[in-house]
């Protein structure tokens, strides 16, 4: 697996592994440590074409200004193993450099996610999936509830993760607007 990911930046990278490591503890949720890296994904696929990916990544990386992104609040893709996340407020902004990255990198991805399609991508924080049934979801939330996950924080980046023998790897990065 390949993911197209902004990475967070440090102050909400920590925000958020403070959370992943309050819920291992709490839960014994620990599936969010298969890709141990705070981000916002863009795509992902199964593979992409190499000798063209990374110059495709820095061009679009060069293309997108970085912006900011606001969050607001808990929400959960459902399913027998919900994921838990933040949502990202989809700002055109934030649309025009999904739909810039979605373009450069369609041609090249082989078995691309369908949920990562401009018209279906939903922008969010993972806090939580793979491990997580509908009653520890509940738990979870109700325990979240209270705190405030409405932030505001610049993406500056365009980074590629991939599956490798140890796990989950950031193997480029790519600062935006050059």
């Amino acid at each position: 697996m390949h993911g197209i990911v902004t990475l967070l930046e440090d102050e909400h990278a920590a925000l958020v592994k403070r959370v992943w490591r309050e819920l291992g503890a709490r839960f014994d949720v620990h599936g969010i440590e298969v890709t141990p890296h705070p981000h916002v994904s863009w795509q992902s696929a199964d593979r992409y074409d190499q000798p063209a990916l990374h110059g495709r990544l820095a061009d679009a990386a060069v293309a997108i200004a970085p912006l900011t992104i606001r969050t607001t609040g808990l929400a959960a893709f459902t399913g027998p193993h919900p994921v838990l996340y933040i949502p990202v407020v989809r700002s055109a902004e934030v649309s025009a450099a999904h739909l810039r990255i979605w373009q450069a990198l369609r041609p090249i991805g082989h078995d691309i996610r369908r949920h990562t399609a401009p018209e279906l991508w939903v922008p969010h924080v993972s806090l939580g999936h793979n491990d997580i049934d509908l009653p520890t979801l509940g738990a979870i939330v109700e325990y979240l509830a209270a705190r405030r996950f409405e932030w505001e924080f610049p993406l500056t980046n365009l980074a590629l993760v991939e599956d490798t023998d140890d796990g989950q790897q950031i193997t480029a990065r790519y600062e935006f607007g050059g």
